[in-house]
């Protein structure tokens, strides 16, 4: 299957799509979904070789924004006592 003869504008919209539903459902099937999903696409493409360089930087990139959004965001910090209140 030779998909690299698929117009571009394809495969923009396809990556557009996912990554607004990624933004709507914050549920992990979803997000876990869309990440088999998008891996997929990237083996039909055979852009693995690009994605084993790249990967390389976006780990570390994802580590330091999960450790500064527990730094910063506050959400789920208040404890709600609802016995004996």
């Amino acid at each position: 299957m030779n998909v690299t003869r698929i117009n571009p504008i394809i495969f923009i919209i396809y990556y557009l799509i996912l990554m607004v539903f990624a933004f709507i459902f914050n549920n992990p099937y979803y997000m876990i979904t869309f990440g088999v999903l998008i891996g997929i696409l990237i083996i039909l493409q055979g852009a693995i070789n690009e994605l084993k360089t790249s990967i390389k930087a976006f780990i570390p990139i994802c580590i330091f924004i999960t450790l500064i959004n527990t730094l910063f965001v506050k959400i789920g910090d208040t404890h709600i006592n609802l016995i004996g209140s």
